[in-house]
């Protein structure tokens, strides 16, 4: 066993390696390209026998990706439920292998600056650990998308915002690049998109959150299938309330209601009203004007004698989250870029929803028919609630 704490011996060993052996095999979080180390791996990509790269965040550099992504041999995780995280090189000689373990991922600041600790091991093929290790990376191998050209245009742009967010320079003109980047990305200029697009751009959300959001959304489903909202339990209301919980989902996507303090009491002493309120809403087909506003004035009666008010995250997050086919979640993380996708001046608030609604309404993505027998049915029967997904920012 051999430890690796300098970047220009970890440089230098990985080249070594990958000219020397016979086959390479590795995982890694991220990998990039301004090093020397991936000019040796491209020479010797025929060496490759099975690479898998992850693509949270936004660090893989465009160009390894490009690099690779015709090569058969290498897999890249857009979404997983957690974050793809390992860093696993392994290179195959005649009679052992070497492998390569811990911190380091393939990218420029493992080989030229950061602090990391890695150890390089000698395997035979019949150890145990190296038979577990293996049968680890082919389940890392399986169930990945293919990248497409269209998809890495998108990552592009995003690889250059979350490289300007990731800088270190502070000063007024960095600072104010970083904010022009994060309004520059394509849909925010319009939400004029086809069904590709717009799949393409939920797909490749910024935060890794497009399975737990779908996900939210099935088990809300599945929760008022069974009973209505006041006869479900506390953890399961405030699943739906958009509430932290005890159960094993995302509760925030859509907008959270965590803040609204006064909504906690409502949902557990005012459910009757609230469910009063959710079912003036038609659980499938079409939904008039008037069920929106008879949800309006059923929800303020249920919030009445509280401290405060629903505003629209409020009253949209309930919406989004019973006909996401349908209502577009409004709130504070999402608002203005969805209005400057319409080009709005005014704030979305309760009284011109229903009017931009129905102008989202008329977008192609939209009103597009999609089978049920299409894979991409169950996006589409999510599709209004999953803007959120496109004009979401933390930051906001």
């Amino acid at each position: 066993m051999q430890l690796l704490t300098d970047p220009k011996k970890l440089s230098e060993t990985f080249e070594n390696l990958i000219l020397n052996c016979e086959k390479i095999i590795f995982a890694t979080a991220w990998a990039t390209d301004k090093h020397s180390v991936f000019n040796t791996l491209i020479e010797q990509a025929h060496k490759i026998e099975m690479a898998i790269v992850g693509l949270h965040f936004y660090q893989t550099s465009p160009k390894f990706i490009e690099s690779f992504m015709d090569n058969e041999k290498v897999f890249f995780k857009k979404t997983v439920s957690g974050v793809f995280h390992p860093k696993v090189f392994i290179f195959k000689f005649k009679n052992s292998y070497k492998i390569i373990l811990g911190s380091a991922n393939f990218t420029s600041g493992a080989f030229h600056s950061n602090d990391e600790i890695s150890i390089l091991l000698e395997m035979d093929e019949n150890e145990d650990t190296f038979i577990e290790l293996m049968q680890k990376l082919f389940e890392y191998s399986e169930n990945n998308e293919k990248i497409t050209s269209e998809y890495l245009e998108l990552y592009k742009e995003k690889y250059k915002v979350q490289k300007m967010m990731n800088s270190s320079l502070q000063d007024s003109k960095h600072k104010k690049q970083v904010k022009a980047l994060k309004y520059c990305l394509p849909p925010e200029s319009s939400l004029n998109m086809s069904w590709k697009e717009f799949k393409q751009e939920v797909e490749n959300d910024l935060y890794d959150g497009f399975n737990q959001r779908l996900e939210l959304l099935d088990q809300v489903k599945v929760l008022l299938n069974i009973d209505k909202f006041e006869n479900l339990t506390k953890d399961e209301r405030k699943l739906i309330a958009g509430m932290k919980n005890n159960l094993p989902y995302n509760s925030g996507w859509f907008g959270s209601l965590e803040g609204a303090g006064f909504m906690k009491n409502v949902i557990n002493v005012h459910a009757s009203q609230i469910t009063k309120a959710l079912d003036v809403i038609p659980s499938d087909g079409n939904i008039l004007k008037r069920h929106f506003n008879q949800y309006i004035k059923l929800f303020n009666i249920a919030c009445s004698g509280q401290e405060k008010s629903p505003q629209i995250a409020t009253y949209t997050r309930f919406l989004a989250v019973i006909r996401p086919d349908f209502f577009v979640p409004v709130n504070k993380k999402n608002e203005t870029r969805i209005r400057k996708s319409l080009s709005l001046k005014s704030k979305i608030n309760i009284d011109n929803y229903w009017d931009i609604l129905q102008e989202i309404h008329k977008k192609d993505w939209y009103k597009i028919e999609i089978s049920k027998d299409s894979a991409d049915h169950d996006l589409w029967s999510k599709r209004a609630a999953m803007i959120d997904a496109i004009y979401y920012n933390h930051e906001d």
